[in-house]
């Protein structure tokens, strides 16, 4: 009989806490994008973990993480010739090699998710973390100091100096190895860009890797959820808006809103909103966008309505031709970047200036975009489409958006 009660008892209080657990808004991974040369590297699986040593930091790779890079080699293409094409490497082609990373670290800072592909580089060397610091000594002329962020010791290069004071909030740090992994720092700052948006989301949903949506009851928030498959697709880099494949993955979904503007915000993993956000409904939302433009800790809905993005412009382009003068839709369209979130412009269409804004002022953007539009196009030829894309109406001002 004491061992049933005790049995009960241990259901109930793992009951409460995966209600605990699905009901508190989680604080997301933090996001470490770093460079340099990788001396040791052992993928992981999805039931052991794994690690690398790049830069002179060893990271652990969880269980269920993929951590990919890619290398041009000669592959034999669907019509039966030699063509160069991105495929993943293998280890001996990584160890001794230079390569940066794109991942999202857990509080044991093991690596939970990959966000940029590896890439081949050897030119660039850069640190790129959000964390907080919890301890910091101060390089002289002629000594080394130290940072120690999200729990990884960075040795800082004599002579260095840190442009902002360090401070044990959460705070992103970038700077640049030299040849013996030490760090010259050039910014320590806010983690995230501000982001207003109102309108009503045109989706939420989980998409990525694998996808098999918020189905795990002990892993609530988080892009793990247990499952193994195999895709035997041509491999692609991670990419949460489509998928990887050729060899063995586990579940790596995250969650995306999708807005006006054929915006798509990912969602940091460890964090999420999807009880606050309701397709179709009008709301107004604050967002914090982190270091690789993924919705982060301390995004939030908030009061009113309306159709409206206020931000930091980081940039406005327009469409290098006009549609149709080639096949390639994609390539001419223009794009405006706000609060590190891109919104597109269909192609033919253009985003209406006033007061003449420039990257880095505060910018409010008002789209209007399509609704099922679709180019006009060769007779035979498919119309691409352009639904949610800002089309001419769309207006962007200098300064913050008036409600």
């Amino acid at each position: 009989m004491k061992n049933r009660i005790s049995i009960c008892s241990f259901l109930l209080a793992l009951a409460l806490t995966i209600l605990v657990s699905i009901s508190a808004q989680a604080q997301a991974f933090d996001p470490l994008r770093i460079s340099g040369p990788v001396t040791a590297y052992t993928p992981s699986d999805c039931g052991k973990n794994g690690s690398i040593s790049i830069a002179g930091q060893t990271l652990v790779i969880a269980a269920g993480a993929d951590v990919v890079f890619f290398d041009t080699m000669q592959v034999i293409n669907s019509s039966g010739f030699l063509a160069n094409a991105n495929v993943i490497s293998e280890v001996w082609q990584i160890v001794g090699t230079g390569r940066t990373i794109g991942v999202y670290l857990d509080p044991q800072n093991r690596i939970r998710l990959q966000a940029v592909a590896g890439i081949n580089t050897t030119s660039t060397r850069a640190l790129d973390i959000t964390g907080a610091v919890s301890e910091f000594i101060a390089a002289t002329a002629t000594t080394a100091g130290s940072i120690r962020v999200h729990g990884l010791n960075f040795a800082i290069a004599p002579g260095s100096t840190v442009p902002a004071a360090v401070s044990t909030n959460l705070v992103r740090v970038i700077g640049t190895f030299n040849s013996t992994n030490q760090l010259t720092i050039t910014t320590v700052g806010d983690p995230y860009r501000k982001l207003s948006i109102c309108g009503a989301p045109a989706n939420y949903r989980s998409t990525g890797g694998f996808e098999v949506g918020d189905v795990n009851a002990f892993d609530a928030t988080g892009p793990i959820a247990g499952s193994v498959g195999f895709n035997a697709s041509p491999a692609t880099p991670f990419n949460p808006l489509g998928s990887t494949g050729g060899y063995f993955q586990c579940d790596e979904s995250v969650e995306v809103m999708t807005v006006d503007g054929a915006a798509n915000i990912v969602v940091a993993p460890n964090f999420n909103m999807r009880q606050q956000i309701s397709k179709d409904v009008n709301a107004c939302f604050d967002l914090n966008i982190d270091a690789f433009g993924w919705m982060s800790s301390g995004s939030q809905k908030v009061g009113g309505t309306g159709n409206r993005v206020s931000g930091i412009l980081e940039s406005n382009v327009l469409a290098a031709t006009m549609f149709p003068t080639t096949l390639n839709e994609t390539a001419q369209r223009g794009s405006v970047r706000i609060g590190g979130v891109t919104f597109t412009v269909a192609s033919g269409n253009k985003v209406t200036t006033i007061g003449g804004p420039v990257v880095g002022d505060s910018a409010c953007l008002v789209p209007v975009v399509s609704e099922g539009q679709t180019a006009a196009f060769l007779v035979g030829q498919q119309s691409p489409p352009r639904t949610g894309q800002m089309i001419n109406g769309s207006i962007l001002t200098k300064g913050v958006c008036i409600p």
